[in-house]
């Protein structure tokens, strides 16, 4: 007879030297012997039975045999108390009951040791997912039991506009953002709050401006206008203007306020007719779209998910035959798009959009489209403005050294005004003049005038003033405009190269 162990939880009996013909018979529901030796019992759980061997049809006096429990421990909720975080306490705390003598407890990952002289209680537990197991004095290991610290107080992390009539998401409801009524797949809309991990009583919301709502949601989706329990959103026209808040506070079940939400937004219904061009502000990390950008609009640096970002001009129809760009203010730029999508500062080819940090200031955009024959449309220009409640350089330490001066006009675009290409028009070969800003492994990508990237690679550039050469003769075969990018961490710049 072989008890379970630690690895295998059942048992086996096999009859040695058993009488020729003879029949071994095992109660209650015995697996059939095994293979070919009718004389082996395998894979028995834990339990009481009952051997009998008959020959001749004489049959033996039962035998009673105990299949013993597997000497692992069993570890379950029932012997196991888990506290969680409350209002005032951001922690929380797992101990496990009547432990087997000799026997140690192992959290996991990344848990505190066991507090004081009970190795059984595990304290200080931050909100995330632990595993707990216990191993007897004889070494075996119980199976793992997996515990959820939850969150003390919840998290609104972002607001979503959604298409109530097919219960889809349009895109993200940012801080600032102006939405256009009429670009809209529809006018019938709501907005969903989006909550961190862990559990939530309810979700209350405050809108203020040309439309006021309240609405408190306790399951999800947490709507601002509702649902009917089953995913099917109720829909909303919002009326025209500026939205001086629209907020989302959290409260987790035991009562406690989570981390609320609140942005501003402009709704404007404004019809594209053919030929017209709107602006979107684009994640160039993400290629998602932000928001409308619109004549008049403010981008505060700090309050967007990231830095980096692009322009890109939407047409009607929506492919035509090139548009260009100039852009003024802070800093300046010019760009022909011959390919959607028409990003002020160009994209790889494949819909991956190079990168922009603005300089603080104000900015004025115009964007052109031409028709595949040539004939412009109209002009679309807008003003905006930048600004960056996280900057806390002063005008004062940037003047005080010209090589800082050169660094932080070396952010974003700013530094392609300080790299020369020449010659430029060239017929393919050129020479790039690098400045102290920028030192170390710089980053290239050559794309020609339709967007097709046509080379890439690393440039090594040296301490100090530095020229390299570059031959892109066999790509840059065809005579025209190819758009060069260069990037080194946090700097980058565009370099327009004409192929004579």
């Amino acid at each position: 007879m072989t008890q379970p162990t630690c690895d295998n939880p059942t048992g086996t009996i096999r009859i040695l030297n058993a009488p020729f013909n003879s029949v071994a018979q095992l109660t209650p529901n015995a697996p059939r012997p095994a293979g070919g030796n009718p004389y082996l019992f395998v894979s028995l759980v834990p339990g009481t039975y009952r051997l009998t061997l008959t020959v001749n049809g004489c049959t033996s006096a039962p035998r009673t045999i105990v299949i013993n429990p597997a000497p692992a421990p069993v570890l379950t909720l029932a012997n196991v108390v888990v506290t969680q975080p409350t209002c005032t306490t951001t922690t929380g705390y797992i101990q496990v009951l009547n432990p087997p003598a000799g026997a140690t407890a192992q959290l996991t990952p990344n848990a505190p040791r066991p507090s004081g002289g009970n190795s059984f209680l595990f304290s200080f537990l931050p909100p995330g997912t632990y595993r707990l197991t216990l191993t007897a004095a004889n070494g075996c290991t119980s199976a793992p039991l997996t515990i959820v610290i939850n969150q003390a107080a919840q998290v609104i992390t972002s607001f979503t506009l959604v298409n109530a009539d097919t219960d889809t998401d349009i895109g993200p409801l940012a801080n600032g953002m102006t939405l256009n009524l009429a670009t809209l797949p529809t006018q019938n809309i709501n907005v969903r709050a989006n909550t961190g991990p862990g559990s939530i009583d309810r979700v209350v919301f405050s809108l203020n401006g040309p439309t006021s709502h309240g609405q408190t949601e306790r399951v999800a989706p947490y709507t601002l206008f509702g649902d009917d329990g089953a995913g099917d959103y109720f829909g909303h026209t919002l009326a025209l203007g500026r939205y001086v808040s629209l907020s989302a506070q959290p409260y987790s079940d035991t009562g406690c306020a989570g981390t609320p939400l609140e942005i501003t937004f402009t709704v404007i219904n404004e019809p594209v007719t053919p030929g017209t061009i709107t602006y979107t502000l684009v994640n160039a990390n993400t290629g998602f779209e932000f928001m409308a950008l619109t004549n008049g609009a403010v981008l505060d640096l700090a309050t967007l998910p990231t830095r980096n970002l692009n322009i890109r001009a939407n047409t009607n129809p929506a492919t035509v035959g090139r548009v260009e760009f100039a852009l003024s203010g802070a800093q300046t730029w010019s760009q022909t798009e011959m390919v959607p999508p028409y990003a002020l500062f160009g994209d790889d080819g494949a819909g991956n959009y190079f990168a922009w940090t603005p300089t603080a200031g104000g900015y004025t955009l115009t964007a052109t489209s031409y028709t595949p024959g040539g004939i412009a449309g109209t002009p679309r220009t807008i003003a905006f403005s930048v600004t960056d409640g996280a900057a806390r350089t002063t005008l004062a330490s940037a003047a005080a050294s010209p090589a800082a001066a050169a660094r932080k006009a070396a952010v974003g675009t700013e530094f392609t005004a300080l790299v020369k290409a020449y010659p430029n028009p060239s017929d393919g070969q050129v020479s790039l003049l690098l400045p102290e800003a920028l030192q170390g492994e710089v980053s290239y990508t050559l794309v020609s005038a339709l967007g097709a990237k046509v080379s890439s690679g690393t440039l090594q550039a040296a301490n100090g003033a530095t020229a390299l050469r570059l031959d892109f003769s066999r790509q840059m075969q065809a005579s025209g405009v190819y758009m060069l990018h260069l990037t080194s961490g946090h700097t980058q710049a565009h370099l327009k190269l004409l192929r004579r």
